[in-house]
């Protein structure tokens, strides 16, 4: 197999009890170059197995889950053994929330009203950077 083919995966996981945001977001990663969305989860113990079980890159978090809240998630992550990239994307968008999130150890916070191409082109510049530094 020739190396210059094979491309390092971006694995992303998403964090996410709506359905119709899973697929909005599966949509638009999906034809990005290096991006695999790996996994879904709806409620913060799910999410944070599911990360576990596919040895995500990045997760993508909403605050309000089934159950509980994302600030779990990203808590739990902030002590994980690997680094990880953690975007919030929330309804939830107000300032305290922006400030609780980063506090957390969220590396981004978007919008759902507003940055789904935001959310995008992030990903899309963390997994074009994954291919530069491997």
């Amino acid at each position: 197999m020739n190396s210059e083919t094979v491309r390092p995966l971006l694995k992303v996981f998403l964090a996410e009890d709506s359905p119709m945001i899973q697929q909005r977001l599966t949509t638009l990663l999906t034809p990005l170059v290096g991006v695999q969305v790996v996994g879904v989860a709806g409620a913060p113990a799910a999410a944070v197995d599911g990360i576990a079980a596919t040895q995500a890159d990045l997760a993508i978090i909403d605050l309000s889950l089934l159950g509980g809240s994302g600030l779990t998630v990203l808590e739990q992550l902030a002590q994980w053994p690997y680094p990880i990239v953690k975007i919030v994307l929330t309804n939830f968008s107000l300032a305290p929330f922006r400030h609780r999130c980063m506090d957390a150890g969220a590396d981004y916070f978007f919008d759902k009203t507003r940055d789904f191409i935001r959310v995008r082109d992030a990903v899309r510049q963390l997994a074009e950077q994954r291919v530069l530094t491997h």
